[in-house]
């Protein structure tokens, strides 16, 4: 029949969840998947040695920025760098570049540059096929990262004060008829 659905299974279970209290429980292909990226970034020696040269991992952040609070957790960073780790189909640079671009990651490199300070940004990406790339995100592309942060707050902010929470798409639209 099926084992999972045995009394001794269950008890079993019971006792390695309780062993694991605290930390974060995945399957087994979960995890053989981040050894598989583990490997793959090791082998990458722009990535490894990036990694490497940074002191703290997984820092959790907490800071002010345009009247907001907010929170975050940067993977990776020392007193010069903030590196940031993104798992994606595919980590040949050209598509990274499109993805970053796409995906919004230079709003959060603006962002967690205003909590951890003016450093330069690293996102290294890996895909599922053992490709790795780094890429050092333009000074640049950074601050039109906080413009973008600027006008989603303003909009938020306009959103507040004149309750148009029922908007759709025209809510940022320039004119009034769209």
């Amino acid at each position: 029949g099926n084992p999972r659905g045995t009394k001794a299974y269950k008890e079993w279970k019971a006792e390695e969840m309780a062993k694991a209290e605290g930390k974060e429980v995945v399957d087994g292909k979960t995890m053989e998947a981040a050894l598989y990226a583990q490997t793959a970034i090791n082998f990458s020696m722009p990535a490894k040695r990036l990694l490497e040269s940074c002191e703290y991992r997984e820092v959790p952040v907490d800071w002010e920025y345009g009247g907001y609070a907010f929170k975050g957790v940067i993977d990776a960073s020392s007193q010069h760098t903030i590196v940031d780790l993104k798992s994606m189909r595919d980590a040949e640079p050209k598509a990274v570049q499109r993805k970053i671009v796409d995906m919004g990651y230079h709003i959060q490199a603006a962002l967690y540059r205003e909590s951890m300070g003016y450093l330069p940004y690293f996102i290294i990406a890996f895909d599922r096929n053992g490709g790795v790339s780094t890429h050092e995100l333009h000074d640049n592309l950074i601050k039109y990262g906080l413009e973008k942060v600027d006008m989603l707050l303003e909009g938020l902010n306009r959103c507040i004060k004149n309750n148009l929470w029922h908007k759709g798409y025209d809510f940022w639209a320039e004119r009034e008829d769209g």
